[in-house]
């Protein structure tokens, strides 16, 4: 008797593996502490709701801040925005001032804000699990989910209360919803699809890729023309690119081209409503959707380097032009701009810009080397059984990894979080590795799964610190990629829970995050920390370019951060460089190195 011919044992099998996720990320929320986004993250969508000013955090469409504020209203928490930080749009020092000095419970607040993140990413496994099945079979379908509910990196990426949880969540959906269309079209179905493709851009604007992944998947429909798959409800053997002479022909095509774009008006009429109203129908100018220090620098640092007539042409657009959604579009371009100047680091040393190689080092290092395996395997599979639903699959899962890691490569070199979309597709093909009829695959099934759940365990709770072997794991993985893949300052109850062990009552601390160290308990002295911190003593929104920290050497207990132990936004890069001839004696949560330096 095959099982998986039984619904109740497959239901139930996608149960265990949905609360062995849910579990593994429940625990990582409740140990760690505010990675360095989370505290601007979780107050934004209460400040968002609460005074529908949208200014506040600029950069991220507020969807996912919406949600994770959720639990927020259940909680009795004291956010007072009448702050100073707060009314002048400092998001970083009044989210630390309301989180930290106003008498909350900061850390559960922050456990609750990730339950919604936990839970859109639990809904993102039934999607990989559906899909691959829809594909592949329940018994595919069951690996991919298997793989997904083990895999460290989307443990602990998909566990924050960030945009990128969401993101994934409604971009499987979205692609998931394309494949159905694809295969029988239905205006409800094509409703939902538009529906969530406005949320997934509402949660992070780079959702627009999928609409790329789209056109080349109906321009291969149109030249193909597969049976048993339609382009928006048409079928491609309708479709001639050669013209044709005739008046029932010219009719016909006339008839077809007015459907279509009937169709994609539909569309984007459903995306205009559900990003509109997302946005909280805001209707205005550009400079009335930023903070006003903002329009300040436009006009004193932007302006004036545009010539006279492009310089007249970009002020009516910024400030006399009204639109839907401006938010939209000014946090876009900000987080564009931003994004230049990001700050990262590769085999040791820290830069700016980007580095073509970068994003793909960055998978490699971080997933587990038997979920790539199980990937290229199930890739393989697919080309074996040369299937006209294999064959769409792999355009569309593959084309979409392309996209998400090319333009990554491409645009920003940040983390591994920016690419948890892609271990969705991954995990899908690798579904159909199950779908080989061999002896020896199900033993080599079983033993890939059984390395997945090693690596999980082995790294547990500290999952974001994840490196695969090939790299060295945690201890070593973080001298190649570290920075925005390892210490994200998730680590100060590690470190106070090693002190406490330890019987060490205070330390020198030089901490990278934007936690309170003194909020957890722990009694340090400050060591030369990034300034731009707003727990740090000497806090300046943008640190200047002509200071230097000073970092001469210290005796005692010393913990550093491993990111300020490279140095990496630091002006002074070499500033804990006199530590490289020391062996720390512990390594909190494997991101925050301590010392007992002798005088």
């Amino acid at each position: 008797m095959d099982v998986l011919a039984n619904r109740k044992f497959v239901a139930a099998a996608v149960a265990l593996l949905l609360l062995a996720f849910v579990g593994q990320s429940l625990y990582f929320a409740a140990i760690s502490t505010y990675t360095y986004d989370e505290t601007v993250s979780v107050i934004n969508g209460y400040y968002y709701i609460t005074t529908h000013d949208l200014r506040l955090g600029l950069s991220q469409p507020p969807l996912s801040a919406y949600l994770s504020a959720i639990p927020l209203f259940f909680m009795h928490a004291n956010f007072d925005f009448s702050r100073e930080s707060c009314r002048t749009y400092d998001n970083w020092l009044c989210a630390q001032q309301v989180l930290f000095e106003s008498g909350n419970n900061a850390a559960q607040i922050l456990f609750f804000s990730r339950l919604v993140s936990i839970l859109a990413m639990a809904g993102t496994g039934i999607v990989i699990f559906l899909f691959a099945s829809r594909l592949f079979g329940s018994k595919a379908g069951l690996l991919s989910l298997a793989l997904f509910a083990v895999n460290p990196v989307l443990i602990s990426q998909g566990s924050l209360a960030l945009t990128n949880p969401f993101l994934t969540f409604f971009v499987a959906l979205n692609l998931y919803m394309f494949f159905l269309l694809l295969k029988s079209f239905s205006w409800r179905l094509f409703t939902a699809f538009a529906a969530t493709f406005a949320l997934a851009m509402v949660s992070k604007v780079n959702a627009f890729l999928l609409l790329l992944v789209y056109a080349l998947a109906l321009l291969v429909l149109c030249l193909w023309k597969p049976a048993g798959f339609s382009i928006l409800g048409m079928s491609p053997q309708h479709i001639n690119w050669k013209a044709q002479i005739g008046l029932r022909p010219i009719a016909h095509s006339a008839f077809r081209g007015i459907a279509l774009l009937g169709r994609l008006a539909v569309f984007a009429a459903v995306a205009f409503i559900v990003v509109l109203a997302v946005y909280q129908f805001q209707f205005g100018t550009l400079a009335g959707s930023v903070p006003p220090k903002n329009v300040h620098d436009f006009e004193s640092k932007v302006l004036p380097k545009l010539p006279a007539s492009v310089g007249a042409a970009a002020k009516a657009v910024v400030f006399r032009l009204p639109i839907p959604f401006p938010s939209f579009f000014s946090g876009a371009a900000w987080h564009s701009v931003a994004g230049q100047g990001k700050v990262s680091f590769l085999n040791g040393a820290a830069f700016t810009g980007h580095k073509l190689f970068f994003i793909p080092i960055v998978l490699l290092a971080k997933t587990p080397v038997a979920f790539l395996l199980l990937a290229v395997f199930g890739l393989a599979a697919c080309f074996k059984r040369k299937l006209t639903n294999d064959v769409i699959a792999l355009l569309l899962l593959l084309s979409a990894a392309v996209a998400w890691v090319v333009f990554f490569s491409a645009s920003v070199n940040s983390g591994v979080a920016h690419l948890l979309p892609v271990y969705v597709f991954l995990a899908i093909l690798a579904g159909a590795a199950a779908t080989v009829k061999s002896r020896v695959v199900p033993a080599f099934i079983a033993v890939m799964l059984l390395w997945n759940v090693i690596a999980a365990l082995s790294i547990a709770p500290h999952y974001l610190a994840y490196f695969n072997e090939l790299v060295g794991g945690p201890d070593r993985g973080h001298r190649i990629v570290g920075v925005p893949n390892f210490d994200w300052g998730q680590d100060l109850p590690a470190l106070k829970q090693y002190m406490a062990g330890s019987s060490i009552p205070s330390v020198k601390l030089s901490y990278f995050g934007t936690a309170d160290p003194s909020y957890y308990g722990i009694n340090h002295e400050y060591l030369a920390s990034p300034r731009f911190q707003p727990w740090d003593p000497e806090y300046v929104p943008v640190v200047p370019k002509d200071y230097t920290e000073q970092c001469g050497k210290a005796t005692g207990i010393i913990a550093v951060s491993a990111t300020n132990y490279y140095g990496v936004f630091l002006n002074n890069r070499g500033c804990y460089a006199w530590l490289q001839s020391y062996a720390p004696i512990a390594r909190p949560g494997h991101t925050i190195f301590v010392y007992n330096i002798s005088g």
